[in-house]
């Protein structure tokens, strides 16, 4: 059985919870990213770290730049988004952050003041 999305939009086929996706090749769980990818605002590129370190760990650490951003999250830090001289908190699923900590990463979201509000994101 396939649903149908809104009727003010052009007639787009849905896959039900109980049927695949109507196109072999992708999941469900791609299409969703990809439209929310494309529903959102604009896109943001930096690296993802915390604002303690930001995108200058320690040398001295013995730690890579993903577990030392994830450590001082821990520990009260928040995650941002650096990109040159800029850097932006971020709003968003932690666990979606923490898998992308110490990476440059694209992100869609909406600027509210000097933080995205995380839509999706991914490694570049």
């Amino acid at each position: 059985m396939v649903d149908r999305v809104a009727y003010d939009q052009p007639e787009q086929a849905v896959a039900s919870p109980s049927q695949p996706a109507p196109s072999g090749k992708e999941s469900g769980k791609e299409r969703e990213t990809e439209q929310s990818g494309r529903a959102s605002g604009p896109t943001f590129t930096g690296m993802l770290t915390d604002a303690r370190c930001g995108a200058r760990h320690s040398m001295k650490s013995d730690k890579t730049s993903a577990e030392c951003a994830r450590a001082c999250v821990r520990k009260g830090s928040r995650y941002v988004l650096v990109d040159g001289e800029e850097i932006h908190a971020l709003e968003g699923d932690p666990t979606e952050l923490d898998g992308l900590a110490g990476v440059r990463v694209d992100i869609v979201g909406q600027l509210l003041g000097d933080t995205i509000r995380v839509e999706s994101m991914a490694a570049r």
